[in-house]
């Protein structure tokens, strides 16, 4: 009884430390929705402001629905829990005269409106995050004791992705949310035994996982298939083997079938499919099968993948880490056995795509940050090894921390959000802001000025017509690219022609807020921002001096 609530105590003590710690940045880079193309905010891949009701609006509502058939559909579900009251209080409020699938959706006041929405969607994320540092404690007690748990709940909490999508509306959060729980009950079932109540939450929080993001398929596989191993070697009657594995498998079944959407709209869940196996047609081009499928290729993969691990976890914990599984492999213990649902993860997902990026691996290093934890514990407690551990765990908490503050950091001075008070100064009404890539991505521009694609390349003026034809402004953004100009954003030659002033445009603003670190893996936040000003334009700016901190 004593031990129960001083674990509760722990709970509720790491609960409220990862929500001080994420919730700020949880407002970065709200949309001001002033224009159709600007009420989506920065992150990338948001279901935000409008995902959860248009989808489910869609999906049990409208005739001929348009969908996002990126997601299966339960995540969706989440958030309409967070936004949907809102939406009601709007519509009897007179917020939402008449819901429209165009701008401004029938919202008196879209501006604020979406701001709200998107909140409101990004909150579950961050409830969830904390979750997972709460589940992390669970887990590493239940496989060995609470300083394990209070030591892998630290390593999570610190994990540098978890400082992002803590804040976003992202369903990558949601998925290892799910995930956490269903590990919970695989430490359960490896520490003591595979029953039916256990069979029957890890084949829901399998199939909750997996209808949030279908990679999450992996790791439970792997674990239903060790545990099933474990299970009949333990050497339960034959009658009764099959009970607890076929009650994990009918409650995924049955489960999934609700939660992805399948049940509810065949056609829905038959695009996803489709999106699934055949890709975008961007990202599908672009980035699967990035490698070549040769022994070079796959060595570039896990050299990828590692890189990202370091990543997530930090070179310390990493390093801790390998510690933990050597020390496990050599006393022949299965405290590894968290490990293999990991390197399902690589071997089911991300090999089969040759492809790797940051969100792939965040189920992977939860899942190794046990490993680290144990690591750092049996050095703690080796004779003559106990001050090695000590700092090893001081040095494992502390680099994460300050990479995580110094993110945090960044998104609460996102240089766009400079950017957005010089255009506030030196625009006026009517002004055009050119730009290449997506337009929510822009710095927060003023109602009355208007925001133009650009064509894939600038011709010459000569060719185009007069100077005054074009826009006042370009903008140059290379959000998500790992290049200082990414090719899908900008093409080399308009850059070029931007750069050398041969377009007719000078650069006046080229900023970024400096990082501690001079690897960013996570580029979308707080990117480069450039300004080029039509030349026969400068004279009626606000401010016409050049202020350029960042290299072309």
């Amino acid at each position: 009884m004593v031990a129960d609530r001083v674990d509760r105590k722990w709970s509720i003590l790491l609960f409220l430390l990862a929500l001080t710690l994420y919730a700020p940045g949880l407002w970065w880079g709200l949309p001001e929705a002033t224009a159709p193309d600007r009420f989506r905010p920065w992150g990338t891949d948001e279901l935000a402001p409008l995902g959860a009701g248009a989808e489910l609006y869609s999906v049990f509502v409208t005739r001929g629905p348009v969908f996002n058939p990126q997601y299966p559909l339960f995540h969706y579900f989440v958030q309409a829990l967070a936004v949907g009251p809102y939406l009601l209080w709007l519509r009897l409020s007179g917020g939402i005269a008449q819901p429209a699938t165009e701008f401004p959706f029938g919202l008196a006041n879209p501006a604020a409106s979406l701001a709200v929405m998107t909140l409101l969607a990004r909150l579950p994320s961050l409830l969830m995050a904390a979750g997972v540092v709460v589940a992390a404690f669970h887990t590493g007690r239940i496989l060995w004791d609470r300083r394990h748990g209070v030591i892998a709940a630290a390593l999570v909490m610190l994990s540098y992705p978890m400082f992002y999508y803590s804040r976003t509306s992202n369903v990558d959060m949601g998925a290892l949310f799910w995930t956490s729980l269903g590990m919970a009950v695989f430490a359960a079932s490896l520490r003591d035994s595979l029953t039916v109540r256990r069979g029957v939450w890890l084949g829901a929080f399998a199939a909750l996982a997996t209808a949030t993001k279908d990679p999450s398929y992996a790791p439970f596989l792997a674990a239903g298939l060790l545990l099933t191993w474990i299970h009949f070697r333990r050497g339960v009657r034959i009658g009764r083997a099959w009970q607890a594995p076929l009650a994990a498998v009918g409650c995924s079944a049955a489960v999934y079938v609700l939660a992805s959407g399948l049940a509810f709209h065949f056609g829905r869940y038959g695009a996803h499919l489709n999106y699934v196996l055949r890709g975008s047609g961007v990202s599908g081009s672009k980035f699967y099968f990035s490698v070549p499928a040769t022994p070079t290729g796959f060595a570039q993969l896990s050299v990828d993948t590692a890189g990202l691990l370091v990543d997530c976890l930090g070179l310390p914990a990493a390093l801790l880490v390998l510690i933990g599984l050597v020390l496990c492999v050599r006393r022949g213990s299965s405290d590894a056995s968290l490990a293999l649902p990991a390197v399902a993860l690589l071997l089911g997902v991300i090999v089969p795509v040759r492809f790797v990026l940051l969100r792939f691996v965040i189920v992977m290093a939860y899942l190794l940050a046990f490993l680290a934890a144990r690591g750092i514990v049996t050095l703690m407690d080796g004779r003559g090894w106990r001050r090695w551990g000590q700092a090893s765990l001081l040095i494992a908490c502390a680099w994460p921390l300050l990479r995580g503050a110094d993110l945090t950091y960044q998104m609460l001075n996102d240089s766009r959000y400079e950017a957005a008070q010089w255009f506030q100064r030196n625009s006026k009404p009517g002004d055009r802001v050119g730009y290449y890539g997506d337009a929510s991505k822009l710095p927060r521009l003023p109602a009355d000025v208007i925001t133009a694609p650009m064509p894939g390349q600038i011709s010459s003026p000569r060719v185009s017509g007069p100077l005054a034809n074009r826009p006042e402004f370009v903008v140059v953004t290379p959000v998500e690219s790992f290049d200082p100009v990414h090719e899908f954003t900008l093409p080399p030659a308009a850059y070029a022609a931007l750069r050398d002033g041969s377009m007719g445009y000078q650069q006046l603003l080229g900023i970024q807020t400096r990082s501690l670190f001079a690897r960013r893996p996570i580029t979308f936040v707080n990117p480069p921002v450039k300004v080029f000003v039509r030349k026969d334009h400068l004279d009626k700016l606000a401010d016409p001096r050049p202020r350029i901190e960042v290299a072309h």
